[in-house]
């Protein structure tokens, strides 16, 4: 028997919770049951009797009916996910309902076999009522605790998973933030100061001051475009960085010397913009 409340999705809640983890499960689930009908069968066979299908059809009966108990409260055990910090909270309503669980899987499977029989011609037989309610009720209630155990680990590392996400997001959210801070880093004494170099050099040497006023709007543009383009191609980057260092040494002729050395193949590298 399989506890039907806990076996919900674990990992079904929430965009970021991949299908792949929701494969898996059904894959054990399935995995699970295959196990079951196995040592069901081999048990069947050493005690001398070769109808399998016996065996087959008993664990089946449990199986289908679990799986409907499953998919008819798919989405409950997800609910109780605010509660994972507080396990108490989180076993209290889940194994409340476990006698009325119990109660439904042992009056349906049963059913289904004397139905089954019924169609065949036959009778289906098994112990008294009192024994059947008894056993099946007891061997249903070790299977329900130990898989809403499974279920309340699953269901607890993958909240830990989805903390852990929501914290790199923020945290890369926040790096962006402060590069997009930084690049906006402009400062205004460093336009008027820019501003006026070209200035002074408008008379004297046209060229130079058109070339000057070429680069200062090339860094101007970067910076409003970081909001479209956040990461750049070093070569970009270096680029503006020439024509940053164009100005600065213009500003302060005679007094900054500036030389670069670059590995042409670190080039093509994607780095921050500015």
């Amino acid at each position: 028997p399989a506890p039907a409340d806990a076996l919900a999705d674990p990992l079904v809640e929430g965009p970021a919770r991949p299908r792949a983890s929701r494969a898996g499960f059904v894959l054990a689930w399935c995995v699970f049951w295959l196990l079951m009908m196995t040592v069901a069968v081999q048990d069947h066979l050493r005690q001398g009797r070769h109808d399998v299908w016996l065996p087959m059809f008993w664990e089946g009966s449990s199986m289908l009916v679990s799986t409907a108990l499953v998919a008819s409260q798919w989405h409950r055990v997800a609910r109780l996910d605010r509660f994972l910090h507080q396990p108490w909270r989180w076993f209290a309503p889940t194994l409340w309902r476990l006698p009325l669980i119990a109660l439904t899987f042992v009056v349906a499977v049963y059913a289904l076999r004397h139905a089954v029989f019924a169609l065949l011609g036959e009778v289906y037989r098994h112990d008294p009522w009192s024994t059947v309610f008894v056993y099946e009720t007891l061997k249903f209630a070790i299977f329900y605790l130990l898989f809403v155990a499974v279920v309340f680990g699953i269901r607890s590392h993958a909240a830990m998973t989805q903390e852990r996400l929501r914290a790199e997001q923020a945290q890369a959210l926040s790096q962006r933030a402060q590069l997009l801070q930084l690049t906006q880093q402009l400062e205004p004494h460093f336009l008027f100061n820019a501003l006026n170099t070209i200035a002074s050099t408008i008379h004297s040497d046209p060229d130079l001051a058109d070339s000057l006023l070429t680069k200062l709007a090339a860094l101007l543009r970067a910076a409003t475009d970081l909001a479209r383009r956040p990461w750049s191609a070093l070569d970009d980057e270096l680029r503006l960085l020439e024509g940053y260092a164009a100005i600065m040494r213009e500003r302060f002729a005679g007094r900054l010397t500036l030389r670069f050395e670059i590995d042409e193949a670190a080039r093509a590298c994607r780095v921050p913009t500015l």
